[in-house]
């Protein structure tokens, strides 16, 4: 009986994937889904962020908003990458996965700007067809023996492992860069979210007089309000407030961004 490889953890499987530009080889299970995941999670925040920044309706935000599409379809072509190596794991073509992207590519353009049923239609079939591919093809285990496409990424003891400290990977040029994009994708997903959840908890009325217990809420939203304020008229701060509002606005403050520099302190020890 063949003995398995150790499955790969969520960071093994994405310093593996980002360091893997090809589409030739084989990918496991473990890989694939993990990134997969990975992929749908961003995708969403991305969806969201976007809501947020058409909220802004500015220049600079439509920018933003162009930058992060850009950006996941960079990401796209990985997690496209790996869906043609964990096909070549059981054995089928990678185009399984090709004709699936471009299927969905022609049904956005014909709904865009040809016919919006027919690229609905479209879409359907399209949804339909990665349900088989993604659920069916890609959740049966790896072909025990070699085939065509390379070694077993599972079952061959020999099989080159993915190195699960980063720091190795990120001395690469191609890490150090992925790295920066992880940090970009990373500050705007977060100050998106942000922006989008205090337009809808945290306006700030230029006229009303705000008492203590304000100040710790506005204090909560203060970056993302900030942020917002740089592409409008939103206020970080109330112009009308107590005492006990600028007191405790400031302690709040304070204290998120301590908190925000001690967790960046800790990530990096850690």
């Amino acid at each position: 009986m063949l003995s398995k490889n150790k499955r790969l953890s969520f960071k093994e499987s994405l310093a593996w994937s980002f360091s893997n530009l090809s589409f030739r080889g084989r990918s496991r299970r473990s890989e694939f889904w993990w990134f997969t995941l990975f992929f749908i999670c961003l995708s969403i925040a991305i969806s969201i962020s976007q809501r947020c920044l058409e909220e802004l309706s500015t220049a600079f935000s439509e920018i933003i908003s162009w930058v992060l599409v850009l950006g996941l379809l960079v990401i796209s072509f990985f997690q496209l990458a790996v869906t043609f190596r964990r096909l070549h794991d059981v054995g089928k073509s990678g185009w399984w996965a090709g004709i699936l992207a471009i299927l969905n590519l022609v049904a956005n353009i014909v709904r865009i700007f040809i016919d919006e049923k027919v690229g609905a239609s479209l879409n359907i079939v399209y949804w339909a067809s990665t349900l088989v591919v993604i659920v069916g093809f890609c959740s049966v285990d790896s072909q025990k023996e070699d085939n065509k496409y390379g070694d077993s990424p599972k079952y061959n003891p020999d099989f080159e492992r993915v190195k699960t400290d980063f720091e190795s990977f990120l001395e690469s040029p191609l890490g150090c860069l992925l790295a920066f994009v992880h940090l970009l994708f990373y500050l705007g997903i977060s100050v998106g979210v942000g922006c989008l959840f205090a337009h809808w908890v945290c306006n700030i009325d230029p006229f009303e007089t705000y008492s203590w217990y304000s100040g710790i809420w506005h204090g909560i939203f203060f970056i993302p309000n900030l942020v917002r304020s740089w592409f409008g008229d939103t206020l970080y701060k109330a112009e009308l407030y107590t005492t006990g509002y600028n007191v405790f606005w400031w302690l709040t403050v304070v204290w998120i961004v301590m908190s925000i520099i001690m967790g960046s302190f800790s990530n990096n020890r850690n």
